[in-house]
């Protein structure tokens, strides 16, 4: 499911990608456009938010290209266009775009709508917001780490067990070889090993 913000502005009061990061660094947030974003493409781009890349869509629009916005509750005649904001289930994205909204406020008096619910955003729900994004992120990274665990335990024991088995082996050979113990031994590990390794080619 795909979500959608709506900047309006002044195209004439478009700022830069530079003066966006400068504003934004004034917020708080280690944040950054990369060289293959721009605001006027209808294309979009990477950006990173703390380290963590991610891809938000950007259209440039007039405003009579939107749809009707007479049942929208908000005076826009002193804005001529607007960005269109589009991203899906990555919540770093979602805060990426709130975070660039808050620039466009300081910077150009932007007016910012949640399309989806026709709802106006402002300054400080924008900002409150942000932390929810940043904490469903996490939330996920935590999730996804939880369900690595058991993996890597369980890959774990079984690079040890096969240690223990290959060492037995080598050990009763040499027994066997100074003729401590009988051949019956080092051969019954050699027959756990085989069967051990056909059961797990098996499996995959």
């Amino acid at each position: 499911m795909s979500m959608t913000i709506i900047a309006f502005i002044n195209k004439a009061k478009i700022p830069s990608k530079l003066e966006l990061e400068a504003q934004i660094r004034t917020l708080g947030y280690n944040f950054k456009f990369n060289e293959n974003f721009n605001l006027f493409d209808e294309f979009g781009g990477d950006c990173e938010l703390n380290g963590q890349k991610t891809f938000i869509e950007v259209y440039f629009i007039k405003k009579e290209e939107l749809d009707d916005l007479s049942s929208l509750d908000e005076d826009l005649e002193s804005y001529d266009s607007a960005f269109s904001f589009i991203w899906g289930a990555d919540s770093i994205a979602g805060a990426c775009i709130s975070i660039i909204s808050v620039a466009l406020i300081d910077l150009c008096n932007s007016k910012i709508l949640f399309e989806d619910f026709e709802v106006w955003y402002d300054r400080e729900k924008l900002l409150n917001e942000i932390p929810m994004f940043l904490e469903e992120k996490n939330t996920s990274l935590r999730k996804v780490k939880k369900i690595k665990l058991p993996v890597d335990k369980k890959n774990k024991i079984e690079k040890i067990t096969n240690i223990i088995i290959w060492s037995l082996l080598v050990i009763t050979t040499i027994l066997m070889n100074r003729k401590i113990i009988s051949w019956h031994i080092p051969s019954l590990v050699l027959a756990f090993i085989l069967i051990k390794s056909i059961i797990e080619t098996n499996k995959k």
